[in-house]
């Protein structure tokens, strides 16, 4: 009796270790396609990246060219032109500028996922970036007959930050509440200070943003509902917005408000007296994909 229990529990145990190396092996099996799946996911993310980066780049010194050929027509560089003239002209340059900005976006976020975007800080007044942006962004908010408000409580409010990539997160924000917004009614551009921290946000009319959009929409190539109706949207604004905040220490907000309203903005330390090292002066830019 006591053989057969023996013997039967023997083979029991030969059967489990079969049975465990058998799925152990399988296992490593796995796992190995597993990691020869990821290698070459990355190896082809990498290409790429890789090939919109040389694109991109290769695409900017004859964009730059266009533009500043139009700029010495309209200027007069090459003599008189009539209004009709002067008004394609200025299409074409728009358009230039366009491509010109998706260029720079594009090269940045690549340079942002590489850990190779830096961050030139000096000390500018924000107040003076809404003023430049202002008449920029009236003939675009023209043409939806859009009413924009500037509430800004300060004449002047100096921060310590890089002025071209924070200029390019608010150009982004203004641009896509026009873009989105619904047509005949008011955008509000809001920035006050309070406790050493600058608050900006531009609020619209439009459709309330889902919970998990609002989750995402910050991540790379990520689009709201709205934005894929769009065919020049990229899905990188948001994210690159979002990357210069972080690194100046900032935070980035997207919420609906009331009334069918969409807000979106962003806060930043000012108080930067004790940051005028000029070693700051070039901060590395890390990225932090999820």
């Amino acid at each position: 009796m006591l053989m057969k229990l023996f013997l039967s529990l023997l083979i029991l145990s030969f059967s489990t270790c079969f049975i465990l190396v058998k799925l152990l092996k399988k296992a490593k099996k796995e796992n190995n396609n597993l990691k020869h799946t990821i290698e070459r996911d990355k190896l082809v993310e990498k290409r790429k990246e890789n090939f919109i980066a040389n694109l991109t780049h290769d695409l900017k010194t004859p964009t730059f060219a266009q533009i500043n050929s139009l700029n010495m027509l309209l200027n007069g560089s090459f003599g008189y032109l009539n209004n009709q003239q002067k008004e394609i002209l200025g299409l074409a340059q728009g358009s230039c500028k366009y491509v010109s900005d998706l260029i720079s976006t594009i090269l940045d976020t690549y340079k942002c996922n590489q850990g190779n975007l830096y961050l030139n800080k000096v000390p500018f007044d924000f107040v003076n970036i809404i003023m430049e942006l202002k008449k920029e962004v009236l003939p675009l908010a023209k043409e939806n007959n859009q009413n924009l408000i500037f509430e800004i409580t300060d004449n002047e409010i100096i921060i310590f930050a890089d002025k071209l990539q924070i200029k390019r997160v608010v150009t982004n924000m203004i641009n896509n509440a026009i873009t989105y917004g619904d047509k005949n009614s008011d955008i509000i551009i809001n920035l006050i200070t309070k406790d050493n921290q600058l608050r900006f946000s531009v609020t619209n009319k439009t459709d309330p943003i889902e919970e998990i959009e609002t989750n995402s929409m910050f991540k790379i190539f990520q689009q709201t509902e709205k934005s894929k109706l769009n065919d020049s949207s990229t899905g990188l604004g948001l994210y690159l917005s979002k990357q210069i905040i972080d690194m100046h220490n900032g935070e980035i907000f997207a919420k609906n408000g009331e009334n069918r309203t969409c807000i979106f903005g962003f806060n930043l330390p000012t108080n930067y007296s004790d940051k005028l090292d000029t070693n700051l002066n070039s901060d590395k830019m890390q990225s932090s994909v999820e």
